[in-house]
């Protein structure tokens, strides 16, 4: 699986790039030095949307998506890190 990134970050790390002078055409969008358009126009994904799974008896869940087992859930993964899938109940829900 790809992984998923955020189009205003991706679009802020290439206007990073940008003069002082061409910053503010860059956020109007109109810069001819980055491509700010062409990140714009890409399709957006589809996030895979999965939970986690208590598993009996044991100190740990499992992705429903690709089986990865998370040890500990304190640190409240709102994304699998093996496979990148969307877990249920994040913030971004």
């Amino acid at each position: 699986m790809s992984n998923l990134i955020s189009r205003a970050d991706a679009i802020e790390a290439v206007c990073r790039k940008c003069s002082a002078e061409t910053r503010m055409d860059c956020a109007l969008g109109i810069c001819s030095c980055c491509d700010r358009r062409e990140l714009e126009a890409l399709p957006s994904a589809d996030a895979v949307q999965g939970e986690w799974i208590d598993v009996e008896n044991e100190p740990y869940c499992e992705c429903s998506v690709c089986g990865a087992y998370i040890d500990n859930l304190d640190d409240d993964y709102a994304f699998c890190p093996r496979c990148g899938a969307r877990m249920k109940g994040g913030e971004d829900e």
